[in-house]
């Protein structure tokens, strides 16, 4: 199974919105979508995890981070994640100042 893992290493409060989608090129995103999870709040100096949203295989993962205050997006993009053959794997995302989202294994 896959988890999500997301890092906050400022001083400020910020929401992330996740979302898994099948890497197969053949469908809308609309269809592709496996898990989808908005507002996710991220204390300072906290990570938040959750746990097994997912079987492994190819996905293609937004994310939208934003200010829990204002809603004020700070960072926004995307990563493939390909499956290393272990049962259980991550991805995970750090907070760094300025709001950016750095992807991690």
């Amino acid at each position: 199974m896959l988890s999500i893992a997301v890092e906050n290493e400022t001083d400020t409060r910020y929401t992330i919105d996740i979302g898994i989608f099948e890497a197969t090129g053949e469908q809308s995103l609309g269809d592709a979508r496996v898990w989808d999870r908005t507002e996710i709040v991220v204390p300072p100096g906290e990570t938040v995890t959750r746990e097994d949203v997912v079987e492994q295989r190819r996905y293609l993962v937004r994310y939208h981070v934003k200010t829990a205050a204002d809603g004020v997006r700070t960072d926004t993009g995307h990563v493939h994640y390909y499956p290393r053959g272990e049962d259980h794997d991550s991805i995970a995302f750090e907070i760094v100042d300025g709001g950016d989202a750095v992807r991690f294994a």
